[in-house]
């Protein structure tokens, strides 16, 4: 999250600070519920730590896969961490899906797939939490059925936004013959293990990464696709200065 790096650098053990951020503009998948919000994150040091990385070369690139070379491993954890493939990507394909929900009409949506979505993005934020070094006594609090039901009412429309945008990514695939190759779903697949390993983690579940790879796969695809029928128009705003797209 941008500033929140920034605003720790030269803490010492023992520091109180107060950092604001902005959540990263993420328009469907993990975090997308905080997309674009402002925040101000209290943090306290508790201690510091130095971990020795491998050095980042072609010969680590070649241990996560076999002929990677650090150019191709450098886009892929640009990717990942930046999501859907990088700032002006990311912008292009918000503007895309809003240009998209302006102009579909979907007469119907299953209850079935908000309450899937809901729940996905409810146990999704209480992971965020989690990571963030929230105790099980603070996620026991917040993961009850009030809390759940206070959660869906509120993120609602984002639910909504992201359930049609499913559906509605689904068909265009299939009217425009966009498919996902078992090539490019393995690959990520490989280097979401090889980070697990490296951080001495559990492997993934492998059916849920599967699909969750999938679907990522799919919706970066659709979004080429649309972008190649769309009139996109980048205007260089003066501050900040960033390429935000209109679709």
């Amino acid at each position: 999250m941008d500033s929140l790096i920034e605003g720790l650098v030269g803490s010492r053990v023992g520091d109180l600070r107060s950092i604001p951020i902005t959540f990263p503009i993420k328009p469907s998948g993990p975090g997308a519920v905080m997309s674009g919000k402002e925040a101000i994150f209290e943090v306290e040091v508790l201690g510091l730590k130095t971990k020795t990385l491998p050095r980042w070369d072609d010969e680590l690139a070649g241990r996560i896969r076999e002929g990677m070379t650090l150019q191709e491993l450098e886009e892929e954890v640009r990717r990942a961490v930046e999501g859907e493939g990088g700032t002006a990507e990311s912008l292009r394909n918000e503007r895309l899906a809003t240009a998209l929900l302006q102009i579909a009409s979907i007469d119907l949506i299953p209850a079935s797939l908000m309450e899937e979505q809901s729940v996905a993005r409810f146990q999704s934020m209480l992971a965020d939490f989690k990571e963030q070094g929230s105790s099980d006594e603070q996620l026991e609090e917040m993961a009850t059925q009030e809390k759940f039901e206070k959660f869906k009412e509120i993120s609602r429309p984002n639910v909504e936004k992201v359930v049609k945008l499913g559906m509605l990514f689904r068909d265009i695939a299939e009217k425009e013959g966009v498919v996902v190759q078992e090539r490019e779903v393995q690959e990520q697949l490989d280097l979401l293990a090889a980070q697990a390993k490296q951080k001495g983690e559990a492997p993934p579940d492998a059916a849920q990464a599967r699909d969750e790879v999938e679907n990522a796969l799919l919706r970066r695809k659709v979004f080429d696709c649309l972008a190649s029928y769309a009139d996109i128009t980048w205007v260089v705003e003066e501050s900040p200065a960033e390429l935000p797209p209109t679709a």
